[in-house]
């Protein structure tokens, strides 16, 4: 059984199948080690029949695990008891057994030899309960399907070859991918010996369950032990895509599971994925998608002569349905819309990038978003309203995407393999290259993801932003909770200082937010630039009129902007 005494190990690391230690040790322990053992012993059940089995014991990524011989009593009070079974079955029973071993084995780790995230992330960790944790697993693999393989976005996994199933720990549901997730391969007839030879916890009937690591993770630690914030590197930060060996449509086979009491209930997704197909050669650009053509022109980025508005880009990638937190990422953007929509920018002015689809309802019946899919269009409309001397006074890009901590934005998996090419992200140096020497009047960025502060650490290094300002949900370590950021500042009077609104909401997102800008100054405007701290302060009448929206410019001034930008 698991617990959390530091009996030392034999000579030699890892005892063979053949080694005992004294049992005495066994029964020797605290009270909380005993319901530790209790609670453990009810995973370990093949067939839902009482046995005894023996354990082994190593000090592998941390697991501390006893050798000794327990009496396992029946688990069918696992099964959740809101489902009507008479009679449990050995698949039902098999699948308790392994997500008890998986969530005992986050449970229990040892944190002052974790090696695959940050110590202090694993203390948060083992103190999870199993009722906040989302469990996804595989069916156990049929003779002939050839078993599981299984990738990630953003690297390849050890000993990701066929496995005879996938189980995934999700631990913190409210927080924006990526984040840590835990994932484990289980493979059956494999011998103890062989099980404890791969840092396996062997679950008895010849089935082993095996931590899943990022391909050369350890190798890449022991090289770079001194770069920052490389511990999250070696961090499984997604859902891996799983499909069987033998599936030509390569579905992902990875499941949320209700079924087994204690583990927090699974998130709704849609059951079908709708994508906007391509009509138009994106990588090339030889000719326009007809999807852009409509709408007067939505991606072409340009004002009507004599005229500055405030504009606004949002961008809410997704990757998947699993990853993607549809209906959280949903309540951000229709909420950030809003916002903009009550502070004067006109409908026609705010751009929307979201999904596989671009299918959300925003709340107006003309008001259209594009997919998040099209990264080209997406990269070109924002080059373009930079480019353009005389028509943006102010402008929002607003980004809420999964994150990787290589500094990555997911947009979608649209060819289903679930690795990121180049085409499905879009990275922060990219974003930044888009919008260096922006000839809108201010850019107010805001970033509402996971390892965000990375566009913070960036910005201060470049001295072709003097006139942008980014604000971001956490430090380019940590994870981004539950939209907190993102309602903050909808909810924000933005008649005042964005400088004043950044610095108060620090004390209502649970992450650490940042702040940076190209030159001093530039957040001392309202968010559709209006000046603030004015007395005494302007009346709404003002600040609809001379502020808010688009104004038309004089035509000297005018003229001397469009000669001037092009000399």
């Amino acid at each position: 059984f698991i617990h959390k005494t530091g009996a030392s190990l034999p000579a030699g690391g890892i005892p063979s199948s053949g080694q005992r230690h004294d049992r005495s040790r066994v029964t020797e322990t605290d009270e909380p080690s005993r319901r530790h053992a209790a609670d453990f012993s009810k995973a370990f059940i093949p067939g839902g029949r009482a046995r005894t089995m023996d354990v082994v014991r190593f000090t592998q990524f941390g697991l501390l695990v006893c050798m000794g011989t327990v009496n396992l009593p029946a688990v069918t009070s696992l099964i959740d008891p809101r489902l009507d079974w008479n009679t449990p079955s050995e698949h039902d029973l098999r699948q308790v057994r392994w997500a008890m071993a998986a969530y005992h084995y986050m449970h229990n780790l040892r944190c002052d030899a974790v090696f695959f995230t940050t110590e202090r992330e694993c203390r948060t960790l083992v103190s999870i309960p199993r009722s906040t944790v989302h469990l996804y697993m595989t069916e156990p693999a049929e003779r002939g399907s050839g078993g599981y393989l299984a990738v990630l976005p953003d690297g390849g996994l050890a000993r990701a070859g066929r496995h005879d199933a996938v189980i995934a720990l999700d631990p913190y549901p409210k927080a924006s991918f990526g984040h840590l997730v835990l994932v484990f391969f289980l493979d059956r007839n494999v011998a103890q010996a062989k099980c404890a030879s791969q840092s396996g916890v062997y679950l008895g009937d010849r089935e082993c369950l095996t931590l899943s690591l990022k391909n050369r993770c350890r190798n890449a630690l022991q090289r770079n032990l001194r770069r920052r914030n490389f511990a999250r590197r070696c961090e499984i930060n997604f859902l891996p895509k799983v499909r069987l060996v033998n599936d030509p449509e390569k579905k992902q086979q990875l499941r949320c599971l209700d079924h087994i009491d204690g583990f927090a209930p699974c998130p709704l997704q849609p059951e079908i994925v709708r994508f906007e197909i391509p009509r138009c050669e994106l990588t090339e650009n030889t000719r326009r998608c007809e999807k852009f053509r409509k709408g007067d022109g939505a991606l072409r980025g340009f004002c009507r002569p004599w005229e500055t508005c405030d504009r606004a880009v949002i961008v809410a990638g997704g990757w998947n349905p699993q990853i993607g937190r549809g209906q959280q990422r949903q309540v951000a953007v229709k909420s950030w819309y809003g916002m903009l929509r009550r502070y004067g920018f006109k409908r026609s002015s705010i751009t929307t990038f979201y999904g596989s689809d671009g299918d959300i309802d925003l709340g107006e019946s003309q008001a259209e978003a594009y997919p998040a899919t099209h990264k080209l269009s997406m990269r070109n409309y924002i080059i373009n309203t930079c480019r353009h001397p005389t028509c943006v006074e102010t402008l929002v890009i607003y980004l809420n995407s999964p994150a990787t901590n290589d500094n990555g934005m997911l947009l979608w998996d649209k060819d289903g393999d679930g690795q990121a090419a180049k085409s499905e992200s879009y990275k922060v140096s990219e974003f930044l290259e888009d919008i260096e020497d922006c000839l809108a009047r201010r850019v107010f960025v805001f970033v509402d993801q996971s390892y965000s502060g990375s566009f913070v650490d960036k910005l201060r290094l470049s001295r072709r932003h003097t006139n942008v300002a980014v604000f971001v949900s956490s430090k380019a370590n940590e994870y981004s909770w539950n939209n907190e950021f993102t309602m903050r500042w909808v909810n924000a009077s933005h008649t005042e200082c964005i400088g004043r609104i950044h610095k108060f909401s620090r004390y209502w997102i649970s992450s650490q937010v940042d702040m940076a800008e190209g030159a001093p100054g530039v957040t001392n405007t309202t968010i559709f630039g209006a000046p603030c701290d004015v007395i005494p302060p302007y009346t709404e009448h003002e600040l609809k009129h001379g502020y808010m929206g688009c104004q038309t410019l004089p035509t000297a001034y005018w003229l001397l902007k469009w000669f001037g930008s092009s000399s």
